[in-house]
């Protein structure tokens, strides 16, 4: 099936019905891969590994310097700083190791494709003036109001949607839209959605003062 779009019109102001976007493909490994590259709690856990595994590598040529140097190769605790220190560095770099590989979008993506097979049907996301409804390939309709979102990040494949703890609620992607030249159009919808919710007043039981 082809995706089905309305032109966006800019003119059009919020109180209109306003346009619609309906997005219909199916789902792929690279789509998750895409999704867990732009968590930035993951990145940052990466970032941090990377940064402690890069310490230990300059502890350990400090530690072979030394040893080599003279310096801690004599007297009681020449073995016990060689091997002890070399097992402590070699611990935390394996630990560190393990961060970095269990936190890689591609083996993320991987691990989630193979756990949930009912991802690999047909998605359909309709994109209105409330939010987004998310059709799964089981029928199962999930919406999401605009009021949720609070970030939207584009990438070279889609658009994902963060709600205010930072947790994915919804990734479009992009080859889902009938019309490659609405993207344009699409993102600006989308962005101007969550900008107008941020906008409005708050409720009168919200409001304090």
């Amino acid at each position: 099936m082809r995706a089905v779009s309305r032109t966006y019109n800019p003119a059009m102001t919020a109180g209109d019905a306003g346009p619609a976007f309906s997005l219909e493909y199916r789902l792929r490994p690279d789509d998750l891969r895409d999704l867990y590259s732009t968590d930035d709690r993951l990145r940052t856990r990466r970032v941090r590994a990377a940064g402690g595994l890069a310490l230990l590598a300059a502890a350990a040529i400090t530690l072979i310097i030394l040893t080599t140097t003279g310096v801690g190769t004599h007297g009681w605790y020449a073995l016990p700083l060689r091997f002890g220190g070399a097992a402590v560095l070699g611990g935390m770099a394996t630990a560190c190791c393990q961060i970095i590989w269990r936190l890689a979008p591609s083996r993320l993506a991987r691990l989630i494709w193979k756990k949930i097979p009912d991802l690999r049907g047909r998605h359909r996301d309709d994109i209105g003036p409330e939010g987004v409804t998310v059709t799964s390939p089981d029928g199962t309709q999930t919406f999401i109001p605009w009021s949720v979102i609070v970030s939207i990040r584009e990438t070279s494949r889609g658009f994902v949607l963060r709600d205010r703890d930072g947790q994915v609620r919804v990734a479009l992607p992009k080859r889902g839209l009938h019309d490659p030249a609405l993207l344009p159009a699409l993102g600006t919808y989308l962005r101007e959605a969550v900008a107008r919710i941020r906008r409005l007043p708050a409720p009168p039981e919200a409001q304090t003062g």
